[in-house]
Order: C-alpha cells, then sequence, then structure tokens
C-alpha cells in the first residue's frame, strides 16, 4: 500500500551528507569559511560566474600552435618518404645481387669472394 506525497516523512540526514560518512564531518571546524579577496573585491558564486567565452581586450598576442604543428606534419613525411625511398634501393640492391647469384650458379662459377656463403 502506498502513502500519499504529504505523509512521506523528510529525508534522513544522512542523505545530506557530503560523502564522508556520519559523524565525520564536523561543522565549522571542516567547512573552511569563504574565501575573501584582499582588495576588498566581491568574490562570485560559482552558479554566479559566467561560462561563456570572453575574449581578453589588450592582450598581448600569444603565439599559435599553427607552426609547429605544420613543421611536424611535414617533417612525418618526409621520414615516411626518406623510408620508403631508402628500402627500394635496398631491395632493388638486394634483387641484383640475388639475380648475379642466381647467374652464377646456373653457369658453375663461384661467386667472387671465394667460399664464403
Amino acid at each position: 500500500m502506498q502513502t500519499p506525497a504529504s505523509t512521506n516523512p523528510s529525508p534522513s540526514p544522512i542523505h545530506d551528507d557530503p560523502g564522508l560518512g556520519p559523524g565525520l564531518v564536523v561543522p565549522g571546524v571542516d567547512t573552511p569559511p569563504p574565501a575573501t579577496p584582499a582588495d576588498g573585491a566581491t568574490v562570485a558564486l560559482a552558479e554566479a560566474r559566467s561560462t561563456a567565452f570572453v575574449a581578453i581586450q589588450d592582450a598581448a598576442d600569444s603565439s599559435s600552435a599553427t607552426v609547429p604543428l605544420v613543421v611536424a606534419y611535414v617533417l612525418m613525411w618526409v621520414l615516411v618518404f626518406a623510408f620508403v625511398w631508402l628500402s627500394f634501393r635496398r631491395l632493388a640492391s638486394l634483387d641484383a645481387r640475388l639475380r648475379d647469384l642466381e647467374g652464377r650458379l646456373e653457369r658453375g662459377r663461384p661467386s667472387p669472394g671465394g667460399d664464403d656463403p
């Protein structure tokens, strides 16, 4: 049987627990005093502060990350192309050496270098 909403008891103090467990928070000791700035300015509550972007006026131009990003991008592509080019050259050299060895084996001649495998 359900009870009407008006007769529900109020939540127990455990529901207001900040996550430390019951009896672990000492009022006045564990709660810090409100922050007060030294120059007498007012401190805005977190709910009252604006969350929208506001550009800073009269600020010095900050450096952009565009130039280092482009340099890194170009450098990576140069390294990739250098790796592919060097791999192609090495493969072509090995292919030529393999063809020379196959030709020598067909003719029955030893390779120049003696008995080295």
